[in-house]
């Protein structure tokens, strides 16, 4: 004791046997959250928003390609190409978006099969060849890009 603090020395406590083994179960089951099969309100929503902003563009885009026909044909032409690829990027835009919101789903299909403590289940997904076949695929279509 030096003055009015008191020093605690650490204690170091030794067991004569091992420490028994740390054995750990299947991890938890994952519950699905139950949600409807319909499309959500926000959804509707936001999708007749954007059928109407594509509708009215594409309203206004194919007056303003007839003005431009009736100046001059070979004006009308230009503007109906451009006007074409402009849409037509947008909606491959919109169908890559749609492709990987699908592709998503069935990744978390695969998820939810993997945690599954259904030997079925767990039996089919061995017998498909996974996890080596769908390894294969992204491999493949990774090197196609």
């Amino acid at each position: 004791m030096t003055g009015d603090k008191l020093l605690i020395q650490p204690r170091i406590e030794k067991e004569e046997d091992h420490a028994p083994r740390l054995d750990l179960g299947p991890p938890p089951q994952v519950m699905p959250v139950g949600r409807s099969l319909g499309l959500r309100t926000s959804t509707l929503v936001l999708s007749g928003f954007a059928v109407l902003a594509l509708g009215f563009a594409g309203v206004a885009t194919g007056n303003f390609v007839a003005a431009e026909f009736a100046r001059a044909a070979w004006l009308g032409w230009l503007t109906l190409g451009i006007a074409v690829l402009g849409f037509g990027l947008v909606l491959t835009g919109i169908g890559r978006e749609l492709l990987g919101l699908a592709r998503l789903r069935a990744v978390d299909a695969i998820r939810r099969d993997l945690v599954s403590t259904d030997a079925a289940t767990r039996f089919m997904l061995r017998d498909a060849g996974w996890p080596k076949s769908i390894m294969e695929r992204r491999f493949v279509q990774h090197s196609m890009r």
